[in-house]
């Protein structure tokens, strides 16, 4: 038989700009020239460009590729066979190994053209030679021109110094830039940009840049719509994403941080339990987009676990060696009161006062806590009840205030009374 409690205190009732280009057609051309002529040259354009697969620079910089400068240097952008991402093939540039003393030195890596995916996003791995900081600035630039002269990426996507580039400066890390306004299936390049000012001082020299696995992909956006249903040792949460169908969740205490993963769901809700009641939690999700294309994490959104206690169905436990160990709740039932779980009883039911109790009195409609105790053996226990006589609100400094013990939640607030 499980026991509910009630401590019931009556004082208190209700404590990249866009740029198009069109083909033009002579007005001197009939009718019948001008369909089958806008319809040749729109054939031609959609076949000249095609989506940016992922390079890996494996056997060097692809021919549909190009590397240029606006300065005339010795040294630029190469492939490295070993030194790219897990150990493979890359791209880098070390603009140390020019002297371009008192001039802006600029080092292109321009990828062939293709079409700009529907809310597009650059990703690549990218890392530095060394930690030291060496003045250069890291940039992805846009062009919507037809030829990629170095002049047309005037459209920065966006920029790195040295010591905001990476966490660790040596580790690869994955980069993942939006391409901004640009709308899906416009022709574009690419450029990589290391920039240097060297005034003849290794701190101005220029470090080593090394960048993978470049791709443009459709963009792989962090979730929206969070909602949180709170129970005291558990939380519902529930989110919204326009197509993924896989995430990884972390749940962890506030100002923690987030894992590497989190725990991989496939579906846009996760019930978490096993959590500590009235304590304030951080969510982090990351959509997954396929097994190699991640979202930022989106958060962190917090909230509170309730206060156990609150309800019949969520009681305090007093533990069951209360025969050897007594249990003491020392605590304001102000606190028991969240403006949402309590319930406001009509009645505490027969027989749980002296009879002297004027009939008026309902102690259930003030502030109350619940508790459960059910006994592995059988015995005497004794509840005891100390107010303090403390002022303020609450029960403290008001005797108005009574232990009332039912034989279950059923008998809660009903005329069944208490036992």
């Amino acid at each position: 038989m499980q026991n509910k409690y009630a401590f019931i205190c009556a004082s208190s009732l209700y404590s990249v700009n866009n740029i198009f280009q069109f083909f033009k057609i002579k007005e001197s051309i009939n009718k019948f020239g001008n369909k089958f002529s806008l319809l040749f040259f729109l054939m031609v354009s959609s076949l000249g460009y095609s989506q940016l697969a992922t390079e890996y620079f494996e056997t060097g910089i692809p021919t549909s590729w190009a590397v240029r400068s606006n300065l005339t240097v010795a040294n630029n952008w190469i492939q490295s066979p070993t030194s790219g991402y897990l150990s493979s093939g890359g791209a880098s540039v070390n603009p140390a190994l020019n002297t371009t003393t008192g001039t802006t030195a600029e080092y292109f890596l321009i990828s062939s053209q293709f079409l700009t995916p529907d809310s597009g996003e650059i990703r690549f791995y990218t890392k530095q030679g060394s930690f030291a900081n060496k003045g250069t600035t890291y940039q992805l630039r846009i062009s919507t021109a037809n030829q990629p002269d170095i002049s047309s990426f005037n459209v920065v996507l966006q920029s790195w110094t040295e010591t905001q580039l990476n966490v660790s400066a040596t580790t690869y890390e994955e980069k993942i830039v939006s391409i901004g306004s640009i709308p899906a299936g416009i022709p574009v390049y690419i450029a990589f940009v290391a920039i240097t000012n060297q005034t003849g001082t290794t701190a101005t020299s220029g470090d080593t840049w090394f960048v993978d696995n470049v791709r443009a992909i459709p963009g792989c956006s962090p979730v929206a719509g969070i909602t949180t249903a709170n129970g005291s040792n558990s939380a519902v949460i529930n989110w919204t994403h326009p197509f993924a169908t896989q995430f990884g969740i972390d749940i962890v205490p506030s100002g923690a941080g987030h894992g590497a993963v989190g725990t991989i769901v496939n579906s846009p809700t996760y019930t978490a339990t096993g959590l500590t009641s009235s304590t304030t939690y951080d969510v982090y999700i990351q959509t997954r987009c396929d097994a190699t294309t991640l979202s930022t994490w989106a958060g962190p959104f917090q909230f509170r676990t309730s206060v156990l206690g609150l309800s019949c169905n969520t009681p305090l436990v007093i533990p069951s060696n209360v025969f050897t160990t007594p249990y003491i709740l020392s605590t304001n039932l102000n606190t028991f009161n969240d403006n949402s779980t309590y319930i406001n009883y009509t009645t505490q039911g027969s027989s749980c006062l002296p009879p002297a109790t004027p009939s008026t009195w309902n102690y259930l409609a003030g502030d109350h806590a619940f508790l459960s105790f059910t006994p592995t053996s059988s015995g005497l226990v004794n509840f005891t009840q100390a107010v303090s006589s403390t002022t303020g609100g609450g029960c403290y400094g008001n005797m108005s205030s009574a232990v009332l013990i039912y034989d279950s939640c059923a008998g809660v607030g009903t005329p069944a009374g208490c036992l």
